[in-house]
């Protein structure tokens, strides 16, 4: 999968992300466009706690991923598994990717951005178990940060609450523009701050649903913005290959970016997405814009003229 897609949610335990860390959306159904709308408000709402870690090869994030409870003060990490068999993947996923360390960050909703003993606790734990430890950002709300440092005797220290320089920062959304966060080297920690930062403010990606033929969710994902500025047909077998991953057979998807809802709805008429809404900030202010088409339908169609020759 193209490494600027963010997976939120996967409904399939063999596959990455799958429920882990995140609220059980198994048997949640998108019956109306209210459903719609709260369950995109919850994956886009900065006042839920998101954890995430970053697998790092040198000074390169190789990938990161993303954990949220839809919570306002808590992330709970391992809600269908034990704790072993949790730390067990991040273990596995280490040595699939070849790194050789990880950095952890996760926001503070409120202003309060220094550690509380809970994420103490949970950084003790995650030294103990998976090696590679480099460090744990807690963001505030306000550009403000703290960190989480083992010292030379491996003790764990945080540093006072400090502040993003905003000048250095704009300079980073620069190159991010020019780059993805993958192509940009972690020179130091005030860069890793900015990656964090940037990701937890992003705004140029649109949460993407994929649902079965009952509208169960199966898949979340953040797809970047300018992914649906591709031809129809592109990206309607981009999705078809993640749909099949999962056993998705519709697609319905969230912007918060006028000039992206308007490029979506293209895909809407060509029968890829199902469903889409536009916010602007917290407000839901596009009407509903639906296709009654199935993914798949023009495959099925080809297939079934084929089988009548």
């Amino acid at each position: 999968m193209d490494k600027r897609i963010k997976v939120k949610y996967n409904r399939l335990e063999n596959y990455s992300f799958s429920k882990k860390g995140y609220v059980d959306l198994t048997n949640k159904k998108i019956k109306n466009m209210n459903d719609y709308i709260e369950l995109c408000n919850m994956f886009k709402d900065p006042r839920y706690e998101t954890f995430r870690i970053f697998y790092m090869k040198n000074d390169k994030i190789l990938a990161h991923e993303s954990f949220t409870s839809i919570l306002p003060n808590t992330v709970v990490l391992c809600t269908n598994e034990t704790s072993a068999k949790w730390f067990e993947k991040i273990n596995n996923r280490i040595k699939r990717l070849n790194a050789n360390g990880y950095y952890l960050a996760h926001n503070h909703p409120t202003n309060y951005s220094e550690p509380s003993t809970d994420d103490f606790i949970l950084t003790e734990e995650f030294i103990k178990k998976v090696d590679g430890f480099k460090g744990h950002i807690i963001m505030g709300c306000e550009n403000n940060y703290s960190l989480i440092l083992k010292d030379r005797k491996g003790n764990l220290n945080t540093t006072s609450t400090s502040y993003l320089n905003l000048i250095d920062y704009k300079d980073f959304l620069k190159e991010v523009e020019e780059k993805t966060i993958y192509d940009i080297r972690i020179k130091n920690i005030d860069t890793l701050i900015f990656v964090a930062k940037h990701l937890l403010d992003d705004k140029k990606s649109s949460p993407t649903i994929f649902l079965d033929s009952k509208l169960n969710i199966r898949m979340v994902v953040d797809i970047p913005n300018e992914m649906f500025n591709q031809k129809e047909e592109n990206l309607n077998g981009f999705f078809k290959n993640i749909a099949r991953t999962c056993g998705a057979t519709k697609i319905i998807t969230a912007t918060q970016d006028k000039d992206t809802y308007k490029e979506i709805i293209r895909h809407v008429d060509y029968g890829t997405i199902f469903n889409i809404a536009y916010f602007d900030g917290e407000n839901y202010v596009a009407d509903e814009y639906m296709s009654f088409k199935n993914l798949f339908d023009k495959e099925i169609r080809e297939k079934s003229r084929k089988k009548e020759r």
